[in-house]
């Protein structure tokens, strides 16, 4: 991601999309947009990150994933396991990055769409 502002920007003003959350997580800024139905996160990894799911992007500006969320996320971790996906979260983090079939790099997580802020 180059720059997260003029991104941010294109999806607010060309799709309606509204910022629910910029934050800091471990060795990246993750700024989360929506719709009302579809949510999806534009990610800047630290220059020098080592994290596993920092390598599956492409090397140039792309939407890192999108996000479905789930009433259970450990039957649907069951689930995306059963499928032979790969997880590329690293361990330990609590929502669950996935490669799905055809190569999609997805994520899932407990509860509904997400809250536009106010």
């Amino acid at each position: 991601m180059d720059d997260l502002e003029k991104t941010t920007a294109f999806y607010q003003h060309v799709f309606g999309c509204q910022e629910v959350e910029t934050t800091r997580t471990r060795e990246h800024l993750s700024r989360h947009l929506t719709d009302g139905a579809l949510d999806f996160s534009l990610i800047k990894y630290n220059e020098g990150t080592q994290l596993q799911e920092s390598q599956v992007s492409s090397a140039g500006p792309c939407i890192h994933h999108f996000t479905i969320a789930v009433e259970n996320l450990h039957q649907a971790e069951w689930e995306i396991k059963a499928y032979g996906c790969e997880i590329i979260s690293d361990p330990g983090v609590i929502s669950i990055k996935f490669r799905a079939p055809g190569g999609d790099r997805c994520r899932t997580r407990a509860g509904g769409v997400l809250q536009t802020i106010a």
